[in-house]
C-alpha cells in the first residue's frame, strides 16, 4: 500500500474509533474513502492554512473559494476543514447550488434559511458577519463539493438591542446570543451559537 494509502487508512481508523460503528456506518463507503484520500492529500500552507492537494477531485471553483482559507477541523465527522471569515455566503451558494448550507447539527434549529437570512441582515447593516463553518465532505458527480455546516454566526462589532432582537427572532430559540466571547478569529466577538 502506498504511503498516502496507509496514512488514509490510519486516519479513517482513528475517526471510526472516535465516533463508533453506528455513526461510522451512516456515512457511505465512497464518502469515507474520498475523505481519507482528501485529508492525506491536503497541503499545509506557510501561514497555517490548508489547501486541497493536487490529487483531490474538487471543482476549480472550490479551490478558488477555499484554498488558503481552511483550518484543521476538530469535528469528529467527515469535516475536511473549518473556515471562518466574512464572505458573501448567499452569493456563493446561489452561484453554486450543488453546495448546501446546513445547520451542522441537522435536527435542531435554526434551519439553513434562517441562518442565511440572519447572516444577510448583519451584512446589510455593515457588521461583517462570519459563519463558523465545517466543510463536510459530499460527493457530487464524483467530485468533492463541501457542505457548509454552520454552528455559529459572529461579528466583531457591538450589536444594538434592535439588531440583537431582529437576528434572535430569525434564528429562534435554538441559537443563544453571546456577547464578548472568544472565537477562532479572536476575543470579544458577538453573535449567536447553536453548537
Amino acid at each position: 500500500m502506498p504511503d498516502k494509502g496507509r496514512r488514509a487508512e490510519a486516519l479513517l481508523q482513528r475517526l471510526r474509533h472516535r465516533v463508533g460503528d453506528e455513526r461510522w456506518n451512516r456515512w457511505p463507503a465512497d464518502c469515507r474513502e474520498a475523505f481519507g484520500a482528501a485529508m492525506t492529500d491536503m497541503t499545509a500552507n506557510p501561514d497555517g492554512t490548508l489547501s486541497f492537494g493536487a490529487d483531490t477531485p474538487v471543482p476549480a471553483w472550490v479551490r478558488r473559494e477555499f484554498d488558503g482559507r481552511m483550518h484543521r477541523s476538530q469535528c469528529p465527522s467527515l469535516a475536511l476543514a473549518s473556515t471562518w471569515e466574512p464572505r458573501d455566503w448567499a452569493g456563493l451558494l446561489a452561484a453554486h447550488p450543488e453546495m448546501r448550507l446546513t445547520n451542522h447539527y441537522y435536527d435542531t434549529p435554526p434551519g439553513p434559511q434562517a441562518i442565511l437570512a440572519a447572516h444577510e441582515l448583519l451584512r446589510e447593516r455593515g457588521l461583517e458577519p462570519w459563519l463558523d463553518v465545517e466543510l463536510e465532505l459530499t460527493l457530487v458527480g464524483g467530485q468533492i463539493v463541501p457542505e457548509v455546516g454552520t454552528g455559529a454566526l459572529y461579528t466583531p462589532y457591538p450589536l444594538s438591542g434592535e439588531v440583537q432582537a431582529e437576528v434572535s427572532a430569525l434564528l429562534g430559540d435554538g441559537a443563544a446570543l453571546v456577547l464578548d466571547t472568544p472565537t477562532p478569529r479572536g476575543e470579544g466577538m458577538n453573535g449567536w451559537e447553536w453548537w
